[in-house]
């Protein structure tokens, strides 16, 4: 939202109106989690520091989520978001129905992990962007009996398509599935940093049951923020919504046996 807390309100009805079910954002303070000449992580945008990356991106006070998260709710749809301090887990510990994201670049991050896991009964969201198989494990006992939604995602904005790696996902509920931690309740989906129609379907048709898209109101703005070099706008948000619905309309459960419009052929 930039900062802007009335675009986060247009936010939550674009992605309502869209036949999304939640709405996403992130707590930070970016001089908490870069140094002022931490190099950026990619070379688009006028930023020159990745901490003016993060100030592009638009910075609300924490406690200030709190009318979005009450919009959330009055339009039936769940609040997320990525905290990036200890502070963060705190203030969304405080709304009831909140859920939590573990952004990929906090994957390894224990003393977060394990307060987000602390902090909330509701599944996490736990992105795998640029992580190693053990890394992943580590984060699976970390978070222990929690409910969580694992994401498999390629960590560069925006992705090319022969990097896109649906078959991650496959990869990670086998991983996962396999693990000493499987125990706990989960769901397996998709970071789509591509936003294509066919990314979701894709994702869909790999096992996908949870996508997450970046979108913006303002598409084509000169921003130094690098979501919106692959964010959808609300018009091509609803084509993706409804290509990722068509895809699961599609998959059927693969039995083998024949379906009541190919008795009379038989």
């Amino acid at each position: 939202c930039k900062g802007d807390l009335e675009q986060a309100h247009a936010q939550v009805d674009a992605a309502k109106a869209a036949g999304a079910t939640a709405y996403k954002t992130q707590l930070l303070t970016p001089e908490l989690i870069a140094t002022a000449e931490a190099a950026r992580y990619w070379t688009h945008g006028k930023a020159k520091t990745q901490r003016q990356s993060f100030e592009a991106s638009g910075v609300v006070p924490y406690t200030a989520w709190s009318e979005i998260v009450d919009h959330c709710g009055r339009s039936d749809i769940d609040f997320i978001a990525s905290p990036f301090d200890l502070y963060a887990v705190e203030i969304l510990a405080q709304w009831p129905g909140v859920m939590f994201k573990i952004a990929s670049g906090d994957l390894t991050n224990v003393p977060l992990l394990r307060a987000v896991a602390d902090a909330t009964d509701r599944p996490i969201v736990v992105s795998t962007g640029g992580a190693t198989e053990t890394e992943i494990l580590r984060a699976a006992c970390e978070l222990g009996s929690s409910k969580v939604i694992w994401l498999a995602c390629t960590l560069s904005y925006p992705t090319p398509l022969h990097c896109a790696e649906l078959e991650r996902i496959r990869t990670l509920t086998h991983l996962i599935g396999q693990s000493n931690w499987s125990q706990n309740a989960r769901q397996f989906g998709y970071s789509d940093h591509v936003g294509k129609p066919a990314s979701a379907m894709g994702a869909v048709f790999m096992g996908a049951q949870v996508l997450e898209v970046h979108t913006t109101l303002t598409p084509g703005d000169d921003t130094s923020c690098p979501d919106d070099a692959m964010a959808l706008d609300p018009a091509h948000l609803a084509d993706y919504v409804r290509a990722a619905n068509t895809a699961a309309q599609m998959s059927g459960d693969g039995a083998l046996a024949p379906l009541p419009g190919e008795v009379p052929a038989r």
